[in-house]
């Protein structure tokens, strides 16, 4: 990893200066190095990265902006947590419903798209394209449960059953049709990510098996065309 530890510090010293320059300063005990690869044996490898002749901290799971990242970038850890707090959040839906009391299936679901969704759904394009199916499902159980809540049904009933009776789009739909507005979206050339997401990396910086990176992940629609509903999705990590 010398390469990279040397070429990632030029880069952070930089823009340590830079912003220096402008009377502002870094905190290097609140930054940290996540090495993101896709060979797990290089996990517990530790990366030298320096600013202010400091070095950086290495980060397994950093949180960035409310987002929970790992080396591999499957989202596990994010997926565990964002379960964890609409589990909460669907025991309140709990109490607002009975058998024979409480308020009625469409307020539930009202408010299961109010308090509930907006948690296992937050930034959604950033995750949506690499997360895998079983952490997926870790978000979609939640989701159920809420539903089972607003229409009494029991745990037996059809997963589909509860969608047509709630007018409910599936978890796994609803977050893809989000990130495909995303995409669509930054076709505008005034979109703050229309650079980062619409031009191509360089092809010589496609993450390959086996080789040590520090990633950036971003949305390439690919084979895009001007009046197109729905751009398909592809995952680039650049290193």
């Amino acid at each position: 990893h010398r390469k990279l530890e040397r070429v990632a510090s030029n880069y952070t010293q930089q823009v340590a200066d830079f912003l220096t320059s402008r009377g502002l300063h870094i905190n290097e005990n609140k930054s940290t190095v996540t090495l993101c690869t896709t060979n797990t044996h290089e996990y517990n490898d530790t990366i030298t990265i320096r600013c202010n002749g400091k070095v950086l901290p290495n980060s397994k799971e950093p949180k960035i902006l409310g987002v929970t990242l790992d080396q591999g970038l499957t989202f596990r850890k994010h997926a565990e947590n964002t379960s964890i707090k609409a589990r909460r959040a669907v025991n309140a839906l709990r109490a607002l419903s009975g058998v024979d009391w409480g308020q009625d299936k469409e307020l539930i679901t009202t408010t299961y798209k109010a308090i509930v969704r907006p948690i296992i759904e937050y930034a959604a394009p950033a995750w949506r394209p690499t997360i895998s199916d079983t952490n997926m499902k870790k978000a979609a159980c939640i989701e159920r449960q809420a539903l089972r809540a607003a229409t009494g049904a029991t745990l037996s009933t059809p997963a589909q059953h509860l969608y047509d009776e709630t007018l409910i789009i599936p978890h796994e739909r609803h977050t893809q049709m989000i990130t495909t507005q995303f995409v669509a979206s930054c076709t505008n050339t005034m979109h703050i990510c229309h650079k980062s997401v619409i031009h191509p990396p360089d092809k010589r910086k496609s993450m390959r098996a086996g080789k040590d990176c520090l990633a950036l992940h971003v949305l390439q629609p690919q084979n895009y065309k001007a009046g197109s509903h729905e751009p398909t999705l592809q995952h680039r990590v650049w290193s």
